[in-house]
């Protein structure tokens, strides 16, 4: 499958080609919005079947099937670090390494259960983790001719003509890091530090939480190997 046709099918905005079939703005329009919901419906199942034949992340993703895809693609984990969600169920915030592009790789997991969490409380069976959500952070130099916007999205440009990112860890993570190692160069030693996020869900439920002491002792707790490497040189 070609790259673009790839591309096509992840950026499709659903509510945007229903406003064209039917020439109305689906915030006015009801069919506009159903039809828009129907379109998406369709293009979710495309995009998960499509990333699956890939051997890719998609936007659900069952733990054990994630860290096997991200391992494969020269992820190792670096941390792993337990936690109590709100159904006194054990969840943990992975931290993943990727050493030849110096990516840094982090994201919580979710234990999907009934609303009143009746299988913990009646001895069911905790069903297997999921990915919650997540960022992978990186510097890259893209090549002249590229423009960049093609193919990363959040960050910004330093003077040196390093992009200092990051992106959403979830759906198509080893075709959106293919895509900026084929048009540039993931720099080994960081430049600048992207503001990281190195909590989970349930740090921000503590009263008075210090997200910058939180991600610290995080930060210290990695191999100093890639503490080095995500560390600026002065």
């Amino acid at each position: 499958m070609e790259n673009s046709e790839i591309k096509k099918v992840l950026t499709t905005d659903s509510l945007r080609d229903a406003e064209v079939i039917t020439g109305k703005s689906y915030k006015e329009d009801k069919t506009t919005e159903s039809i828009g919901f129907m379109l998406h419906m369709e293009n979710s199942q495309k995009k998960r079947e499509m990333l699956e034949s890939l051997g890719d992340t998609t936007f659900s993703n069952e733990l054990h099937h994630y860290l096997g895809i991200l391992g494969g693609f020269g992820f190792e984990v670096v941390l792993k670090e337990p936690f109590i969600n709100e159904d006194k169920i054990t969840e943990h915030l992975f931290v993943l390494w990727h050493d030849e592009y110096s990516i840094l790789l982090t994201f919580d997991t979710h234990t999907w259960s009934n609303s009143d969490g009746s299988f913990t409380k009646n001895g069911g069976t905790v069903p297997p983790p999921s990915v919650n959500g997540g960022d992978f952070y990186y510097n890259i130099k893209f090549n002249a001719d590229v423009k960049r916007h093609d193919f990363t999205s959040s960050g910004g440009m330093r003077d040196n003509d390093i992009w200092v990112g990051n992106h959403d860890c979830r759906e198509a993570v080893k075709f959106h890091i293919s895509q900026m190692a084929d048009n540039g160069t993931f720099q080994k030693q960081w430049v600048e530090r992207p503001f990281l996020w190195l909590l989970h869900y349930m740090d921000r439920k503590v009263e008075g939480y210090d997200s910058d002491k939180n991600n610290a002792e995080r930060i210290a707790k990695l191999p100093q190997r890639v503490i080095d490497a995500i560390t600026p040189k002065k």
